[in-house]
Order: C-alpha cells, then structure tokens, then sequence
C-alpha cells in the first residue's frame, strides 16, 4: 500500500450511488493512493455508519467494557405485551413491567449483528466508556421483574438474544425492502 511522509498507508476512499432496476446501490471503493491499485470494492443495498466502518476498518468500536448486559425484547412481544395487559386489566390504568426474562451482553450483540450481516474477520474492539458504561447514564445491568404481567398469562416469545438475532435479521431485510422494523430495550 502507499505510505504517506509519516509511514502510514494512503488510501483514498469513494462512495457513490447509482440505480439499478428501480434500487438505489451504494459502491464502495478502496484505492492505494501511491501505486492506483484497487484494494476492494463493495457494493450495497443500504449507506450507514456502521456499513462504512466495516468497509473501511473491517473493526468494530463497542461502547462499554462488556460488563453491560440488559434485557431485549421484539416489538412483537412488546405488543403482545401491551395488548395483553389492556384486555386482562379491571384497573382505569395499569402499570406493568414488560421484557424478556433473560439478558445479553454488548459482546454478544455485536457478534449477532457481525454474524447476520455476514461478515467475516471483523474484529471488535470495546473503547470503554464512563465506569464502564458506554456513555454517561448508561444502566450496566437492566433486568425488569415481568411477573405481574406474566401474572395476566403473558410471555415473551424470545429472549433477548433470539429478539437480537432477529431485528438484525429485520434490518437488514427492511434496509433492502424499505420500511419499520423494532426492537425494544
């Protein structure tokens, strides 16, 4: 690869968007900026960040030490959910902790996300944060008690890491697709 005066690697970085049979296709494209060899090119339905940081870097920043691990639930199950405590309730109003009953640690959401993307040698590096928190007011650990809505004969379809596992899977479809995909935590 080229060098610069400092001895680091030169290379030039384009993006750009074209049409193909009514979808907008984003090309990405690496070039050494000494000797004009294209080092990679990639092409992709979607323009995000984190798309540009995997083409780029092929490295993932995490937020947090991976001492955080929360509770994720679908959209699906936060609706059953919803619906569920409006029909069972007698009360005017209600109040009713909803989420799945396990947790998931950053670490492990970052490889759900890599491995459904399908992505290879990627490597994620966590950059820490304030007490380990990936940013101020963080919650480390966040676990809701569900029993009073369980109580009602509610129970989330999937823990948190099938709830992961399958927005990103809705994610990416929807990227391609167009349109609202959820995940609530």
């Amino acid at each position: 690869m080229g060098h610069t005066a400092e001895g680091e690697e030169a290379v030039a970085v384009d993006e750009t968007a074209e049409r193909v049979n009514g979808r907008e296709v984003h090309a990405w494209a690496a070039i050494d900026v000494d000797i004009r060899e294209l080092l990679a090119i990639k092409a992709m339905w979607s323009r995000s960040s984190m798309d540009a940081l995997l083409f780029l870097s092929r490295e993932l920043e995490v937020l947090g030490d991976d001492t955080q691990s929360k509770s994720y639930l679908h959209v699906d199950d936060c609706v059953d959910a919803m619906l569920t405590g409006a029909d069972g309730s007698r009360d005017r109003v209600s109040i009713y902790n909803v989420g799945s009953e396990d947790r998931i640690s950053v670490l492990d959401i970052a490889r759900i996300v890599i491995e459904e993307m399908g992505l290879r040698d990627v490597k994620v590096r966590l950059v820490g944060g304030p007490e380990g928190r990936g940013w101020i007011g963080d919650v480390k650990v966040m676990q809701l008690d569900v029993s009073r809505i369980k109580g009602l004969g509610w129970r989330p379809r999937l823990g948190s890491e099938g709830a992961v596992r399958r927005a990103a899977k809705e994610v990416l479809g929807e990227k391609k697709a167009g349109g609202p995909v959820g995940l609530a935590y």
